[in-house]
């Protein structure tokens, strides 16, 4: 199965700010301080309500820490990555490499993160944004509760703007292993 996904990357610490000014910009945690913000359907329309392209934001939020929007898919046999970086405001790197942001971001901006823990291809669909995005609600949600369970028996009830993204968080519920997905989140916030 192919996939296609559209995403920012940044800091963890950096990308929960997002909130303020785009209410989708779900923060997706990857490795210690690495995050990704999936580009879902949502995002598009807060975007698309301010005006502002996707780059251009990338760029604008830059100012706070180096943000890479990463484009990538694959689709039988064809395969493809696109990769833009900013910092300061400005971008710094265009490249057709993942590993070449990882390096980048690892020397450069110094970022701490470890490659082995997450797989950016993990969900392979077209709408691979809103499941990664789904998850993270879901996680999120499971792991602020005191009772996970019933916090996961209420996310079918998540009311978001994009039906395809709400579907999904209804299917992420459905999916989640309370246990083993509460344990990963409690050792990420331990770290």
């Amino acid at each position: 199965m192919g996939f296609e996904l559209d995403a920012y990357l940044g800091r963890e610490s950096e990308l929960n700010g997002w909130s303020r000014e785009l209410q989708a910009a779900i923060v997706c945690p990857l490795s210690r301080e690495l995050a990704m913000v999936p580009f879902t359907g949502e995002l598009q329309l807060d975007l698309d309500a301010r005006g502002e392209s996707r780059l251009e934001w990338a760029a604008r939020a830059s100012r706070q820490g180096a943000v890479a929007y990463v484009s990538l898919s694959e689709f039988g046999d064809e395969s493809d990555e696109q990769v833009r970086l900013w910092s300061g405001g400005t971008e710094v790197l265009a490249v057709a490499s993942l590993q070449q942001l990882f390096d980048y971001l690892r020397t450069e901006a110094g970022f701490d993160f470890d490659r082995s823990e997450f797989d950016l291809e993990r969900e392979r669909s077209e709408s691979a944004a809103e499941r990664w995005a789904a998850k993270a609600i879901v996680a999120r949600l499971a792991a602020g509760a005191r009772d996970p369970v019933a916090a996961l028996i209420e996310a079918p009830r998540c009311e978001r703007k994009s039906k395809t993204l709400q579907n999904s968080v209804r299917n992420a519920a459905a999916s989640y292993n309370v246990r083993r997905e509460t344990e990963q989140a409690i050792a990420k916030i331990t770290r």
